[in-house]
Formats: C-alpha cells, sequence, structure tokens
C-alpha cells in the first residue's frame, strides 16, 4: 500500500523521501534495487478501519507485522513494549504511538524493518508533533534494521534513569544497521548513540527538525557516517561526539554540518584518524585531538580544507592537536583556529598544535591562527618535523612558532608568520645539534633564540654536526643566549645581497654572548661569509674567562670574509688567544682582533 500520510506535510515528506532512496520494491538482503522515478508511485485510497492495538507482551514471540490496505495506520502501541523475540515489519507498514509509548528492543529480540520507496515503514506519534512518544530503543546485540523507514514524533520522554532521549537510541554493546531513512520532527536527538562497545551501519539517511543536535554518538562510532546523509535543518546542526576514545582505525567523512567534540579525542596504539577533505570539526572547551600512539591524518584539499575551530570563535576555546607518535603523522590544507585554550599534560605545554619528545609530524599548506597560547609548540627533543608549502601563522597570543634549533631546518621560505601579538619570530629554544649538517633558510622574519632555563643559555654544536645558516637569515638573540660549537662545525653562507645577520633582541652592547669556536680535536670547520653581529660579548663562555663576540678556542682555524661586528661590549671583537688557533679574516676592516697568548 502506499502510505496514506495522516497530514498533507507528511504525504509531501514521503513523496521527498521517494526521490531520495533507492528501489521502490521491497528490499531484499544484499540487493540494490533502481530507484522509484517520482510521481511513479502507484496511489491508493485511504482506508477507514480502525488499527490493531498491540499489548505490551506483543513482542515476546516472533512475528511479522504488515500493512492493511484498509487501514491508515496498521497497529496502536499505546506502552513502552519490549521486543524479546525477532519481529518483522514490511514495507507500508503504520505503527502509531501514544504518549510515553515506545519500543525496547532487549536482549534476543531484534527489529527487521524494510520499506521501499513508495512504502516506507513508519513509527509516528497520534499526536503529530515533536516528543509526541519516545521512539525507539535498541538494547539488542543481533542484528538490528531499519531500512526505507520514517520516524518522526518522537524523543519525548526517556527509556532509562540515564535520560537517555533520541528518535533512536543506541545503548551499550547494542548493533544497528541504518539507511536511507528518515527521522524528522524528534523532541530531541534524532540518534543518540553515546556508550561504548556499539555498533552502527549508517546509509543514506536524512535527520531533520529535531529540538537537539540531529545525532550524538560515541566518537569511535563517527567512522560509520557518511558524506550522502543529510544532518541540517536541526535546532543545533551539529554532529555531537561525546567519549573520546577510538577502538579502531576511523575516517571522519564529510558532512554537511559540522562535528562537534566535547572533550579529547584520544588516538593510541593501532588506532588512526583521518579526517577527509572538507571536514570540518568544532571544539569545545578542554577538548583537542590527541595522537598519543596512534596516527593522525588531516587531509584536506586546496579547495576543501579541513577546518578546526573552536565552539565559541576566540582564541583559547579549545586545547588544539596533540602529537605524541611517530607514526608519521600529517595535517595538509587545514584551518587550526581559537586553540591553545588549556595544556594536554602535566608540563602545561600549550599549544594549537604540540609536539611532544620523538614524534613524527608533516605540515603542509596549513594555518594556525588566533590560538589563546602558541600557535605551533615543538619543545621536547628528537621530534621530526616537515614543512611542505605555505604554513601561515597569524593572529596567535603566544609564539606563532617555538621548537629546537634541531628543528628549525624543517622551516621553507615560504612559511607566512605575520600579525601575531606575541611577536612575528620563529622563536628557536637553545638546544644541542649532536649530527648531521642543520641547515636553516632565510624567512621573511628573524629566528628568535630563546632559552626554556637559566641553565642551558646556548645552541651547542656537537661533534659531527653542521649548523649551515643561508644568505639572508636573520636571528635575534636574547639575553645571555649565544651559539657554542664545541666540536661541531659553522657554516655562514651569507652574500652582498644577503647578508646573514645576527643582533640582540635589544640593540644594546652585550645583550647576547656571541660565537664560541672549538675544533681542537675534530675536523670541524668555521667559515663565515657576509656576516653581520650585533650587541654580543655579554659573557664568558667558559672558566676562563673569554669574552668576545666571537671567541676562537686554541688549534682551531676560522675563516672569514666580509665580517661586520658593531655594538660589542666585549674589549675584544675576536678573542683568539690561544696557541695553534688560525684567523683568516678578509674585506672585513675595522674589527678588534685579540690574536696573542
Amino acid at each position: 500500500m502506499t502510505y496514506r500520510a495522516s497530514t498533507a506535510s507528511s504525504l509531501a515528506i514521503v513523496l521527498a523521501i521517494g526521490a531520495l532512496l533507492p528501489g521502490c520494491n521491497i528490499e531484499a538482503a544484499g540487493s540494490d534495487p533502481e530507484p522509484t522515478p517520482v510521481g511513479e508511485c502507484p496511489a491508493d485510497e485511504e482506508g477507514t478501519s480502525p488499527p490493531i492495538v498491540l499489548a505490551c507482551d506483543a513482542f515476546s514471540e516472533a512475528q511479522t507485522l504488515t500493512d492493511d490496505p484498509e487501514r491508515a495506520v496498521d497497529y496502536l502501541v499505546d506502552c513502552q513494549a519490549s521486543v524479546t523475540a525477532p519481529v518483522t515489519i514490511e514495507a507500508g507498514t503504520v505503527l502509531a504511538f501514544e504518549t510515553e509509548a515506545g519500543l525496547v528492543i532487549r536482549d534476543g529480540g531484534s527489529i527487521d524493518a524494510r520499506g521501499d520507496d513508495c512504502e516506507p515503514v513508519v513509527f509516528e506519534g497520534v499526536a503529530h508533533r515533536p516528543g509526541a512518544w519516545k521512539g525507539i530503543f535498541v538494547n539488542s546485540a543481533e542484528d538490528n534494521l531499519l531500512s526505507k523507514v520514517r520516524i518522526t514524533d518522537a524523543g519525548g520522554a526517556a527509556f532509562n534513569s540515564n535520560g537517555d532521549l533520541g528518535s533512536v537510541v543506541l545503548y551499550a554493546d547494542a548493533r544497528l544497521t541504518m539507511r536511507d531513512s528518515h527521522l524528522s520532527n524528534g523532541a530531541a536527538h534524532g540518534l543518540n548513540g553515546s556508550y561504548g562497545g556499539s555498533t552502527l551501519i549508517w546509509e543514506r539517511n536524512v535527520v531533520e527538525s529535531h529540538a537537539a543536535e540531529p545525532l550524538r554518538i560515541d566518537a569511535a562510532l563517527a567512522d560509520a557516517l557518511d558524506g550522502a546523509s543529510t544532518f541540517a535543518g536541526n535546532a543545533r546542526d551539529a554532529v555531537l561526539l561525546v567519549r573520546g576514545r577510538l577502538e579502531a582505525p576511523a575516517v571522519w567523512a564529510r558532512l554537511d554540518v559540522p562535528y562537534q567534540v566535547d572533550r579529547d579525542v584520544l588516538i593510541d596504539s593501532k588506532d588512526s584518524l583521518l579526517l577527509e577533505a572538507g571536514v570540518r570539526v568544532a571544539f569545545d572547551t578542554d577538548a583537542g585531538l590527541k595522537a598519543t600512539t596512534g596516527r593522525l591524518t588531516i587531509d584536506g584539499a586546496a579547495d576543501a580544507p579541513v577546518e578546526l575551530y573552536g565552539v565559541n570563535e576566540e582564541p583559547g576555546r579549545w586545547r588544539g592537536v596533540f602529537v605524541g607518535s611517530g607514526e608519521s603523522n600529517r595535517i595538509t590544507h587545514a584551518e587550526i583556529r581559537h586553540a591553545g585554550g588549556n595544556s594536554f599534560n602535566s608540563n602545561g605545554d600549550l599549544g594549537a598544535i604540540v609536539v611532544y619528545a620523538d614524534a613524527e609530524l608533516s605540515l603542509e599548506e596549513t594555518s594556525v591562527s588566533d590560538s589563546g597560547a602558541d600557535g605551533l609548540n615543538a619543545n621536547y627533543g628528537d621530534a621530526t618535523l616537515a614543512f611542505e608549502g605555505g604554513n601561515r601563522f597569524t593572529g596567535n597570543l603566544g609564539r606563532p612558532i617555538f621548537l629546537g634549533a634541531y628543528e628549525a631546518a624543517a622551516l621553507t621560505a615560504d612559511t607566512v608568520v605575520e600579525g601575531n601579538p606575541g611577536g612575528d619570530f620563529v622563536y628557536v629554544w637553545v638546544s644541542d645539534l649532536d649530527d648531521g649538517v642543520t641547515e636553516w633558510e632565510a624567512l621573511s622574519v628573524p629566528y628568535r633564540v630563546t632559552t626554556q632555563s637559566d641553565i642551558f643559555r646556548e645552541i651547542n654544536v656537537r661533534d659531527q654536526a653542521t649548523l649551515r645558516l643561508l644568505a639572508g637569515v636573520s636571528m635575534v638573540f636574547e639575553g645571555g643566549t649565544g651559539i657554542e660549537a664545541d666540536g661541531g662545525s659553522l657554516e655562514f653562507q651569507g652574500t652582498a645581497s644577503a647578508p646573514i645577520e645576527m643582533v640582540g633582541s635589544q640593540s644594546t652592547p652585550g645583550h647576547w654572548k656571541g660565537l664560541f669556536t672549538n675544533g681542537s680535536a675534530t675536523a670541524a670547520t668555521y667559515q663565515l661569509n657576509h656576516v653581520r653581529i650585533g650587541h654580543a660579548g655579554s659573557g664568558a663562555f667558559n672558566s676562563n674567562g673569554d669574552e668576545g663576540a666571537i671567541i676562537v678556542w686554541a688549534d682551531t682555524t676560522l675563516t672569514a670574509n666580509n665580517l661586520t661586528i658593531f655594538d660589542n661590549a666585549a674589549a675584544c671583537d675576536i678573542t683568539a688567544d690561544y696557541n695553534g688557533d688560525v684567523l683568516q679574516v678578509t674585506n672585513s676592516p675595522g674589527l678588534n682582533i685579540c690574536d696573542g697568548p
């Protein structure tokens, strides 16, 4: 029978469903029938016989509910009925529910409701208003199926002491498949599935006209959602994700509404989370994405970036993204806004993106803006960073970028740092370079050398390591900091048109230490070409009390060309008064060199 809606608006909705849902015949398992064109459903006059009233224990035995052409409503339920046996509901069947009535599918029970385009299975309230009945509560681990069904007017009262409300409620460890169906006119959520261990298959459904979010589900169930479903047109247009631990590898599809996260989503051990292009995620306070030991992939596109932002769009409204695993985490074409509000750990790390020790992150064509703290915070050892494309940091109240000296090599010349109230610098904390070549490119802003404690004050270039600065690099040194090359090499490759500049964060003589070179026990080389050093000479690097903008230790060779030293606080611009040291300084007039013991 064609569904005989009790109102013209209901009939219009059913006809609209027919345009969306494939197949007019009753769905057989595994079938994928062709859709019936709009207007081709057969007409049928409404019957006038009263509905069959089902007793509260009517679903304790296996049975099939069928459509009766003589009844506009086939069955009436006036209580909260328990389904404890398999129940099949055929296409075109209409069930109406009184106030406080509903279906609870319990262990041992199951529901198999299969409509078609022209004759959906209908669950509705006797009164056609939001909350006219409770809805359907699924608390069964059997294979429950709602296919091409219409559920309307539900969500009026809770089924349990937990207060769970929804047109459909999915309980812990229960199973539900819902496809090609329509939920509308609800007093609460469309689907409420906030418990762990449940299984959801969700395909091509429409959820609209609900007084709360269309879905309120465990974050582990978000992987089930598909981009072919629609969730717009509710009082709060977002898919609300509660709880936060992923239980298997997950993909979040692009929806027509944002996901909304109410706490940290934890990506552990063998789990992974992929956000597809165009995904939008809004975060509540104290919520964020946290890849502790699993892998996070944010796979946006130039024309469909992934957007991560605060529910309230102001700096510091959510935690941000925490990367703590070495699992090739990647963020591509993303917009991360309003994060940096609370730390992820007891160390107090704050930032829109926080990279922990030994973690790995690739960042490409991503914008980090309006953080309440740092934009990127990578203040731990042995992290691996890769920057690609024009990453952008703007409007951040803390440091736009904060990373170790060894990680600064990841930055590319097209990195944009501008408009940050905390200062337009790349902040580099003093740390060791232990091996290989660390090469810094010239950026649009200076590198700013800073400290995290009073114990460590220098960038230390150790044995077999090289710090290479390319033409145009600009460095600003905070008070008392410097560069100590103790067995490692320095290669400063400025040019006449793009010199390297190294100055103090305050333009006063002696604001920072300067450079210390010691290659006596290694084959280290020290080559300074077109370098300007200002405001150095603040204090000694060693117990000998040596001071100067540049200090050359015994048996060490320093080669400099076009070297300029200004506003030096020490007596010597270059101190080289040890046996065996060699200075080769050219095109550098006016230097005060102390070159003998």
